[in-house]
């Protein structure tokens, strides 16, 4: 099943869905800085980015390990529900207790208090989904994951915007957001009881102790990625306020936003690279060729894009009072090219049974990131916790691509990226030609040109026509 075409009707599947849940989430996060300012959203991102952290107890690489093996053997997928769902309600439940333990002790007001509460309990029905999507995401019925995350993303929109809009604040949006998450955790339960596999409650502690033993790696990966996401936030608002946190988090949700595009392309392929693993090596590498290429050739114009209309980009999405944030979104945004290949790189090291070269690379990142931002934050606040990040990737790429190539998966980097690279100078410089227009108009003009001039020289090749081609119908 998973062919070429499969794996781009599950990225156009899953690109319908995720696009539109980030679509409205960006809007609500507009929203939220419009109505609450610099101060709300940053105590919007404290809250989260807090009980994040101790969302690293909440999975145990459970998730990604679940999904590989049963992409190699579906029948495995009632035992390994049953099993995990009852350890993912236990690791859970201590997850969510942990910060709002902990929060106690500080001296932040009550209203933080509150809301780290209701934060880890959307949390706890976050995680819990996380079973049935390994499930969804090992079958390939992509259509269920799209549906989940849309409905909790439509309901917190709308009625996210409608408290706000009324001025109940804060503490409300959280509330709403509970509910989203619970709602559509239900949603996700009926859809895969219904239609793959229903879900049998098993308690067995020799499976899971077994189980762990070899997700372990996974996690470790996760815990380090989530720390090093997390921290600079966690940290500016405990040194430099929420104001600071909220100017940093302003161009950070549009890093998140955009980070969506290599999330899908992944989720898509990685079930189809485990199963090329041992089985066909040639397409394996095929495989992690097109999709090095293709994530570098969107990842290159966001880069160049992005750093030019920054302050146009933030006032048009903010307001004044974010100004500040235009010179972390320059440098955030180069985090995100980065971000682009060291997920596809990780992953690839995930497939081919080698995740502990992912697990180191990314605990000494988790480890740079936060000597840095110790360094960088209390010299300059918000510009050194973005000027670590983009740091971190940066030695996260160069880890990565010495143990993929290492393992047999070379990418010669000039060879791939010079004719990317040639369309993004010039589409650059047209940028700049008319950067008098209205953005709305710039980007799609931009967009355009950049395109035309990679089918020009040639940077989008015949054989992937043709497979565009064929999966809208076209011979």
């Amino acid at each position: 099943m998973s062919n070429a075409k499969t794996i781009v009707k599950n990225t156009s599947i899953l690109i319908f869905g995720e696009v539109l849940s980030r679509i409205l989430s960006f809007f609500l996060i507009i929203f939220i800085a419009r109505h609450l300012g610099e101060i709300g959203l940053g105590k919007y991102s404290f809250v989260f980015a807090f009980v994040g952290i101790f969302s690293i107890l909440s999975e145990f690489g459970t998730s990604v390990y679940m999904t590989r093996e049963l992409s190699k053997d579906t029948s495995l997928a009632e035992e390994y529900l049953g099993k995990i769902f009852v350890f993912k309600l236990a690791v859970s439940a201590v997850a969510a207790s942990l910060p709002v333990i902990i929060i106690i002790f500080t001296n932040q007001t009550s209203e933080i208090k509150i809301g780290i509460l209701l934060a880890a309990m959307a949390m706890f029905m976050y995680y819990i989904a996380f079973p049935f999507r390994a499930v969804v995401n090992a079958f390939e019925t992509q259509g269920y994951q799209s549906l989940y995350v849309v409905t909790e993303r439509i309901i917190a929109f709308v009625f996210g915007i409608f408290v706000l809009y009324k001025g109940y604040g804060l503490l409300a949006l959280l509330i709403v957001l509970v509910l989203s998450n619970a709602s559509s955790w239900f949603i996700l339960y009926r859809l895969v009881s219904k239609n793959i596999v229903r879900l049998k409650i098993k308690v067995d502690f020799a499976f899971i102790k077994s189980f762990l033993k070899k997700s372990f790696p996974f996690w470790f990966t996760s815990v380090f990625i989530t720390i090093y996401f997390k921290i600079g936030t966690v940290m500016l608002s405990f040194l430099k306020g929420y104001a600071a946190t909220g100017w940093y988090n302003a161009s950070y949700k549009i890093i998140d936003a955009l980070s969506v595009i290599p999330v899908m392309v992944i989720t898509a392929v990685f079930p189809a690279m485990s199963k090329f693993y041992k089985k066909n090596d040639n397409l394996l590498q095929m495989l992690y060729e097109k999709s090095f290429y293709y994530l570098a050739l969107l990842a290159l114009p966001l880069g160049v894009g992005a750093t030019l209309l920054a302050d146009r980009i933030i006032l048009f999405t903010y307001k004044q009072s974010f100004i500040n944030s235009v010179i972390v979104l320059q440098i955030l945004i180069w985090a995100l090219v980065l971000i682009f290949v060291n997920y596809l790189m990780g992953y690839l090291l995930n497939s081919i049974e080698k995740q502990k070269l992912f697990t180191y690379t990314t605990g000494i990142s988790a480890v740079l990131n936060i000597i840095l931002n110790f360094v960088l934050i209390p010299l300059y606040s918000f510009i050194g916790a973005a000027i670590a990040t983009v740091a971190t990737e940066l030695f996260n790429f160069i880890m990565l691509y010495y143990f993929t190539s290492k393992s047999g998966y070379c990418i010669n980097l000039f060879r791939t990226m010079y004719k990317p690279l040639v369309a993004t100078v010039l589409m650059g410089i047209f940028l700049i030609y008319l950067s008098k227009l209205h953005l709305l108009l710039l980007v799609p003009l931009n967009i355009t040109f950049y395109f035309l001039i990679l089918f020009l020289i040639g940077g989008i090749r015949e054989d992937d026509k043709r497979l565009l081609l064929s999966f809208i119908g076209v011979k």
